[in-house]
């Protein structure tokens, strides 16, 4: 971490899993994403192994749980938009 860049390490670990979530914006919008919220951790694993299986997602197979866990990360520590959002995409 940069100590010129006056960043929590809170702050640090929200970008970290944003940067990773932020690869299902490829194909999906933010209404897939606020659906992603409603699963459990093992759906969502599940959702994001079976993503990571199409040709041209962008996301590894081995990446799935990282992905999982910062949605958890994300949903856990909501940054004062709406509680249990993960944020906006572009479709």
């Amino acid at each position: 971490m940069n100590p010129g860049a006056n960043i929590s390490p809170r702050e640090f670990e929200r970008i970290a899993a944003s940067l990773l979530v932020v690869r299902c914006a490829r194909c999906h919008n933010e209404e897939t994403f606020n659906l992603m919220v409603l699963k459990t951790q093992p759906e969502r694993i599940a959702t994001i192994r079976r993503m990571a299986a199409l040709p041209g997602s962008g996301v590894r197979p081995d990446q799935a749980l990282a992905i999982a866990q910062a949605f958890e990360k994300l949903i856990d520590e909501p940054d004062g938009g709406s509680a249990g959002s993960v944020g906006s995409a572009k479709e």
